[in-house]
């Protein structure tokens, strides 16, 4: 047929462009899924060492502390640490129990930041409906297993209210942040470094929302369809009278190809799942999660030398996840 025999080059070049547009955007909502969750993790570390190395190191098991020191939470100068002439000595005293623990919870809640927003942008819209949650006889739900440890004791959440976990958890380390600005921990430029990461953090959260949210419009998908169909349909009436029957198993490839390359950019479109082909972010999570824990028991264990959290290095040897899988 000759009308087809001109029809099907044109329709082709449609195709061919239908399907590089729809694959290209696809793929570009993979990729900047995966660097904003990069942009999450970096930013959490980032933190993390800012934190462990300008906080002041916690008594060793076996310190005594001195009576002459005094050690104020709330205090808004330099006084923090002070003798009885007056005189700082941040490096010689320890922090009190209290602003390790402080310290230790913030470390914490940096980690469970990390599987609020996985599980934010996998639909699980809140610690009650994320995987591993468990109703207690009383009716109430529990915390999942994964980070329930990770929380601060009586954390309430307000996602009712439309307050987000991550947002919520954001607070706690902005106030840490402003209570180690007040106790002289962190100068002018270090505190702002890191509520800069701290805005980093809560921007590539916001930027993988927009990813998980708002999928290709409709008007598109339809016609990329629509387009397929034609173009399969009209195919084997321009192919059969040259080839015969060979048209059928030809056709059927041309369609398997393409349908194909339509499924793999549906596939792309939300990268956030469980599927082998979305980025794995458990396994990031969990190896981002182990590093910031190896860190935490470094900063307990530095003893009151000054020379930093690996020195001297642990003295023994420390795990805090058993099992990790290969990075996505």
């Amino acid at each position: 047929m000759p009308l087809l025999d001109g029809a099907v080059p044109s329709l082709s070049i449609v195709v061919g462009l239908e399907l590089v547009f729809r694959n290209q955007t696809a793929y570009a909502r993979f990729w900047s899924g995966r660097s904003h969750f990069a942009t999450l993790t970096t930013s959490i570390r980032c933190l993390t060492r800012h934190l462990l190395v300008l906080v002041p190191a916690p008594a060793p098991p076996d310190h005594q502390y001195d009576s002459s020191f005094t050690q104020n939470e709330g205090s808004t100068d330099s006084s923090a640490y002070k003798d009885f002439d007056g005189g700082v000595d941040v490096a010689q005293q320890p922090i009190s129990k209290a602003l390790e623990a402080k310290t230790i919870e913030t470390v914490k809640i940096m980690i469970a930041m990390l599987y609020t927003v996985k599980n934010h942008l996998r639909a699980d819209w809140g610690v009650e409906l994320s995987s591993g949650t468990m109703m207690t006889e009383e009716g109430d739900f529990s915390w999942p297993a994964e980070y329930k440890d990770l929380l601060p004791q009586g954390f309430k959440g307000h996602e009712h209210m439309g307050l987000g976990l991550t947002l919520q958890l954001s607070t706690y380390v902005e106030k840490f942040v402003n209570t180690g600005c007040n106790l002289n921990w962190f100068n002018n430029s270090a505190s702002a470094q890191m509520l800069a990461k701290l805005n980093e953090l809560v921007a590539a959260y916001g930027n993988m929302e927009v990813i998980r949210l708002a999928p290709t419009p409709v008007a598109h998908l339809i016609h990329s369809k629509q387009t397929l169909a034609l173009f399969c349909s009209i195919l084997p009436f321009a192919m059969a009278a040259e080839i015969g029957w060979w048209t059928v198993p030809l056709v059927a490839f041309v369609a398997f190809a393409l349908y194909g390359i339509e499924g793999i950019a549906q596939w792309h479109e939300d990268p956030f799942g469980t599927d082998k082909i979305d980025i794995n972010m458990d396994d990031l999570v969990e190896d981002a999660r182990r590093e910031i824990e190896v860190m935490l028991e470094a900063w307990k264990n530095q003893g009151l030398s000054g020379n930093g959290i690996f020195t001297p290095k642990l003295s023994t040897p420390f795990t805090p996840r058993a099992e990790y899988g290969t990075l996505g």
